[in-house]
């Protein structure tokens, strides 16, 4: 859908849907509306608890007995959920090198194609839950409180208009080009505080995840290491970004504290911590990498020489004369000049 056409429609607070030729209006529920669906959703829940319906809470044991997933679909999922983390964060890496960037996307493709699948499968018998049940009978009793012909409110053939307002909600990258773009911006930058003729307790849910998405570009515009505008644009390439920039900041509390809990040490070459548990490789890694790519070379090249099986004092390890000639060579240089 055109852009402008779409702020129009977040700003104003309302939508139309056409069916069977005639126009509705869906305006945005009042807080009241919110609490009284609220109350019918509790008490439908009550009323029907002992019922043959589902509890979502049982839902992962059936799913599991009927084979839709295994025990180990949410292990395997959050292994997935980390691939394309990682997916991203590479192609963000490597976004001006065409046959990298190719192979990323092809990763990031699958990747996501497989977690939807999960998605799905997961979800695909939540229709027997009771909290399904409930959920419709709220969204129901919403909508007959907000759609209307003609300022009367109506109500009828409520599963086909749910499915065609289900249809017209606004995908999430169309809400990111909306916020990158110029119309938005411009009306964003100069009412920042009060583009919605409301308070920010009334907004529309459509409002409120396109202030949420317009704020999140404000930050990573305003960072000291702002990516390349190609890269923004792109919203693969800024997940990566946004990722790196995490990965990074959870390094440098971690070389904080570190650098706390070393005390006088502070300032050694090398940093050895004991990992809770050493099959626990992600967490060794993360150890590893407290370490400047200086270090982990001289443990790299330590590692080698130690695994010839020579019992050798540490005075002949290469990286400790390497550092002896570099102090050599300097007293050298001090020498000369006096």
């Amino acid at each position: 859908m055109n852009a402008e056409r779409l702020i129009n429609r977040i700003i104003c607070g309302y939508q139309y849907i056409t069916f069977k030729d005639v126009i509705y209006k869906l305006a945005n529920p009042s807080t009241d509306t919110k609490v009284a669906a609220d109350n019918l959703y509790d008490r439908t829940y009550q009323d029907n608890l002992f019922s043959q319906f589902i509890l979502k809470e049982n839902i992962d044991s059936v799913l599991i007995q009927t084979e839709v997933i295994t025990d180990s679909h949410d292990k395997d999922l959050s292994l997935t959920e980390k691939q394309l983390e990682k997916a991203k964060i590479n192609l963000y890496k490597m976004f001006f090198h065409k046959k990298e960037n190719e192979k990323y996307r092809k990763q990031i493709r699958s990747l996501s194609k497989l977690i939807n699948e999960s998605y799905n499968r997961k979800h695909s018998l939540d229709f027997l839950t009771l909290e399904h049940y409930c959920e419709n009978i709220k969204n129901e009793y919403i909508i007959s409180q907000t759609l209307s012909d003609n300022n009367n409110y109506i109500f009828k053939e409520y599963p086909n208009i749910t499915q065609l307002i289900a249809q017209n909600v606004i995908p999430v990258d169309d809400y990111k080009r909306i916020a990158r773009g110029d119309a938005w911006r411009k009306i964003y930058t100069a009412e920042n505080n009060n583009i919605f003729s409301c308070s920010a307790s009334e907004y529309t849910e459509e409002q409120k995840a396109l202030l949420s998405i317009s704020r999140m570009y404000d930050k990573v515009y305003s960072h000291p290491e702002c990516p390349d505008e190609r890269i923004i644009e792109d919203d693969d390439a800024l997940d990566g970004w946004m990722l790196y920039q995490q990965e990074e900041n959870k390094k440098k509390s971690k070389q904080e504290g570190v650098s706390k809990t070393l005390g006088k040490a502070k300032n050694a070459d090398e940093v050895f911590l004991m990992a809770p548990d050493s099959r626990d490789t992600e967490h060794l890694q993360s150890i590893m990498d407290l370490n400047s790519p200086a270090a982990l070379r001289r443990m790299d090249t330590r590692t080698t020489k130690l695994q010839q099986g020579v019992d050798i004092e540490d005075t002949y390890l290469p990286d400790t004369q390497a550092e002896i000639k570099q102090q050599l060579m300097e007293m050298n240089k001090k020498t000369k000049g006096i």
